[in-house]
């Protein structure tokens, strides 16, 4: 048998109540602590970014983008340098940092199944790159990062499709009752696992004290 996990919002949340609630704390301090960004991008980043990323999906094939895709569309629709296009990019990733934290339950459900040999992977829907995503984990638990990840932007394919998940079958080698999955999202984490028959173990977020 094999547990998997979503990762946001049910491994570690966020302190903003949204997402994209990052790109508006992104534009007070990029206005507050950094005069040299250009004040437009900096006033109507929020804007700007959800924009961009908008714009990366529409003119990719893939099923997923990631960072670097945004960043680019960034770059070009606000004619950014390439120092000042990494220099966003860092900082919106720092703020991640920063704003995540662990959500217990399943962070401690997660160590209950290491501790009685389980095998433990994470499948998230998600456009930042392993390499980002670890770190994140490594926040909860150092642990984490060394678990096995599949994110849907490195296979180009969501689990809010089901294909993520087959590719995830395919890799592991293993039928899909043998998979039993975790996660927050009706569709993407409990309708399509269960369509293909991979038991599914729904995250309720409206249950509260499951953050600190």
């Amino acid at each position: 048998m094999i547990f998997s996990f979503d990762i946001f919002d049910t491994v570690i949340g966020r302190r903003v109540q949204k997402p994209v609630d990052i790109f508006h704390l992104m534009s007070t301090r990029l206005m507050a602590e950094h005069p040299d960004v250009p004040h437009d991008v900096a006033e109507n980043f929020h804007d700007l970014r959800r924009k961009a990323e908008g714009d990366a999906r529409r003119q990719s094939a893939a099923e997923d983008i990631n960072f670097d895709d945004i960043y680019d569309q960034l770059a070009k629709t606000c004619s950014l340098s390439k120092a000042q296009r990494d220099f966003l990019q860092t900082f919106e990733f720092r703020l991640e940092l920063e704003n995540t934290r662990p959500i217990h339950a399943n962070v401690k459900q997660i160590h209950d199944l290491l501790q009685q040999g389980e095998r433990v992977i994470f499948i998230s829907d998600m456009y930042l790159q392993s390499k980002y995503i670890k770190q994140l984990l490594a926040k909860a638990s150092p642990i984490f990062a060394e678990l096995p990840l599949y994110v849907s932007n490195e296979c180009g394919l969501l689990k809010q499709t089901g294909s993520l998940f087959k590719y995830v079958l395919e890799k592991e080698n293993i039928r899909p009752e043998k998979l039993i999955h975790r996660g927050d999202n009706p569709v993407a984490d409990l309708e399509k696992p269960r369509s293909l028959g991979i038991g599914t173990n729904f995250y309720d977020r409206s249950v509260p004290s499951h953050w600190d």
